[in-house]
């Protein structure tokens, strides 16, 4: 198995929202320590900022211009535009274009960034992004992609820029009835791009055994079929059952699992969305990195809530739906 390479820099550290906020600097720095603790050897590489030529290639000139400029105070009630959003989310942006560059040279990619940018729309951002990371990635280095997004919430930025996109597979498993109230399972893309654009809504307390099902009964044979040049994973870690947005009960060795089988099988870099236990996000990003490089490391989260696969009605509707379009048993 190819050894993971972490891509993070301070600077994704140097903005903090007001309050309580959970989208907070210490999802990466905590992460970032104790990558360090585990692998003293570990040298993490420096992302590039992107381009304003690289945003353009998703993003709406206007829109991006109303960051940089701080042209307006917020781009939701949630996503306030601080002086240092432009650098920032610029950086992550090009972080996710590192990562897939490495990716598809065959280095496999893990990119400890924030902003995420799942929520992010050509016109607007919203659910704490700015830019969406792994669009601009996508058209900045072409090929046939296929988007895994774990992420608890349903990436709807993601999912509407490639809707009609028969280049771009989007898979997303998330929590039903919660933020952004997308995602349906009916919803599988248009024109060209359907049957490309898959939904897979969970049930609350929905954990490792639902997710051990969906991989094995839907995610990698549609993977499988549809042959991408690499796989990009938003990763979300809240889906955690520890994290405190949500209600999904993964533990960190289903998390691990999960990322280990798509990178032994394809090449994958790995993009972080949300998580807002920053303990969970370390925990998971540490496990993985430790099984890629063959290092002792013991997982702090290890409850499995979810014996049973108790979103087994809901992955049937899955599979009723998608198997117009892919070869489901």
């Amino acid at each position: 198995m190819r050894e993971l390479n972490i891509i993070y820099d301070g600077v994704f550290t140097a903005y903090r929202h007001p309050g309580e906020h959970p989208e907070r600097p210490e999802r990466v720095s905590v992460c970032a320590k104790e990558l360090s603790a585990l692998d003293p050897s570990i040298s993490f590489i420096r992302p590039h900022r992107a381009e304003r030529s690289d945003l353009l290639l998703v993003h709406e000139d206007a829109y991006i211009s109303s960051i940089e400029h701080r042209r307006v105070s917020e781009v939701d009630d949630e996503t306030p535009v601080h002086e240092n959003i432009y650098l920032v989310a610029s950086t992550a942006a090009g972080a996710a274009i590192d990562a897939l560059k490495l990716c598809r040279s065959g280095i496999n990619s893990l990119s400890l960034s924030r902003p995420p940018g799942h929520h992010a729309f050509p016109s607007r951002g919203g659910g704490f992004c700015y830019f969406n990371n792994a669009a601009i990635a996508c058209r900045k280095i072409p090929g046939r992609y296929a988007i895994l997004d774990i992420d608890v919430h349903h990436g709807n930025g993601t999912s509407d820029i490639f809707y009609d996109d028969d280049t771009v597979l989007y898979i997303s498993t998330h929590q039903e009835h919660i933020y952004p109230g997308t995602g349906r399972v009916e919803e599988t893309g248009a024109g060209k791009g359907a049957g490309y654009n898959l939904n897979i809504p969970l049930p609350s307390s929905s954990g490792d055994a639902t997710y051990e099902c969906a991989m094995n009964e839907i995610i990698m044979p549609v993977l499988r079929a549809f042959s991408p040049d690499a796989v990009i994973i938003s990763l979300g870690v809240d889906a955690h059952y520890t994290d405190p947005l949500a209600t999904l009960s993964l533990s960190t060795k289903c998390y691990c699992n999960m990322l280990l089988d798509v990178i032994k099988n394809f090449r994958t870099c790995i993009l972080l969305e949300g998580g807002y236990n920053p303990l969970a996000v370390s925990d998971v990003i540490c496990a993985l990195y430790a099984a890629t490089k063959q290092l002792h490391y013991v997982e702090r989260y290890s409850e499995v809530q979810d014996l049973s696969c108790i979103g087994r009605e809901a992955l049937n509707r899955a599979k009723r739906a998608f198997s117009r379009f892919w070869p489901l048993e």
